[in-house]
């Protein structure tokens, strides 16, 4: 069968590369993956921003360097940990996964679809730059353009001061100018949550009723597999229980032992199954399933609305599940102390505070080498532990 995400992520790359080739003349292309289409569009927007609030926005930014270094500990601090649970717990899934919207990429701890991934990396990218701009503005630095472009595969927008003049300011604002990114990806990742937890969940959840949880994918060689559970089958109860929600089901699971005997019930039938030690956690049991929340229209609801216009409420839950995934995942990236990235701009900012020029380009040099090899580690580790 076409994997409908697959198709939709190869259509909308081949425009892009047959739209940037048609058009080439007007990009500037740099080693040969990343293609910029420089503008003046949005300009007159950012400036207009910037001027309504310029104290405001300073201050923010100056909240945001906080916050940026901060979440550049936190970032760090997960590497470290992350590699270490690696090789220290045999089965740890990594927690960290390249990301392409619409391509499941194999061994690979998330799968985004294509829709929701790609408009959500827009408003991602958007936000970020803007931000950048608009503080920029509030400092009364130029915008010299905007612009669009293509990094290998990623969509992404930029903004552009004029750096030289930029150089020149004080350190705070420097600091402000580069935070404003990801601290503006991570406040709108909050504000998204704050909305899913009070509007758009109760107002999808209000629609529904629980009536089961449904197998979305099973581990090879464990206990439900070999139990012939099937992924698309609606579990109603285990041992007996009723299981309605989630929640139910692992409280049932959690409840287990390893080595017993359990009976889970379907629509279709009885699967009968012993549980395993968990790869995870010794001390608890493990039947190798994965399950989702299985919903059904309330009859009231269907009998007003249809059978469809109402599931309208869940795709637009799950979009906005993504957009705070992925605002919070690369506003939390974009603070890595590497390179030319945000979080590596304010560390050689922060560097000359403490160090001179020389010395701070050193430290600079040396920190981002080691925070690219234990993010490379972080990929390539979970790869190379099958390979052994």
């Amino acid at each position: 069968m076409l994997d409908g995400n697959l198709i939709s992520a190869v259509i909308f790359y081949a425009i892009i590369i047959i739209v940037i080739f048609l058009n080439r003349k007007k990009f500037d292309i740099y080693a040969k993956v990343v293609a910029l289409y420089r503008t003046k569009i949005g300009i007159r927007f950012i400036n207009r921003l910037a001027r309504a609030a310029p104290g405001l926005f300073r201050g923010l930014a100056y909240v945001g360097v906080v916050v940026g270094f901060v979440g550049m500990i936190f970032i760090v601090y997960t590497l470290i940990v992350n590699l270490i649970n690696l090789i220290m717990v045999p089965g740890t899934p990594s927690a960290i996964a390249l990301v392409i919207p619409g391509v499941k990429i194999p061994g690979a701890s998330i799968f985004v679809p294509f829709w929701y991934g790609i408009i959500s990396i827009f408003i991602v990218v958007l936000v970020h730059e803007f931000a950048h701009g608009v503080v920029a503005r509030a400092h009364g630095l130029k915008i010299k353009n905007t612009g669009v472009g293509m990094f290998a595969i990623f969509p992404i927008a930029f903004v552009e001061p004029d750096e030289k003049i930029l150089r020149k300011q004080k350190r705070g604002t420097q600091l402000s100018v580069f935070a404003a990114g990801p601290f503006s990806n991570i406040l709108l990742g909050f504000i998204v949550i704050l909305i899913i937890m009070f509007v758009v969940a109760p107002w999808a959840m209000s629609l529904v009723d629980f009536d089961g949880v449904e197998v979305k994918s099973l581990k090879s060689g464990f206990p439900a597999e070999q139990s012939g559970l099937e992924p698309g089958d609606l579990i109603v109860a285990v041992n007996g229980i009723a299981t309605p929600e989630v929640s139910n089901f692992t409280a049932v699971l959690d409840q287990v032992g390893v080595g017993e005997e359990i009976v889970i019930s379907t629509t279709e039938g009885d699967y009968h199954l012993v549980t395993v030690t968990s790869p995870e956690d010794a001390s608890k049991s493990h039947i190798g399933i994965f399950v989702s929340q299985h919903n059904v229209l309330k009859d009231e609801v269907a009998s007003k609305w249809g059978d469809k216009i109402p599931w309208g409420a869940f795709y637009l839950l799950q979009f906005l599940q993504w957009l705070f995934i992925l605002n919070l995942g690369i506003g939390l990236a974009n603070l890595l102390p590497l390179g030319p990235v945000d979080g590596g701009r304010m560390l050689l900012a922060g560097l000359t505070k403490f160090f001179k020029k020389d010395t701070a380009m050193f430290l600079w040099r040396y920190v981002s080498l080691l925070v690219l090899l234990l993010l490379v580690l972080n990929f390539v580790y979970p790869y190379i532990r099958n390979l052994i």
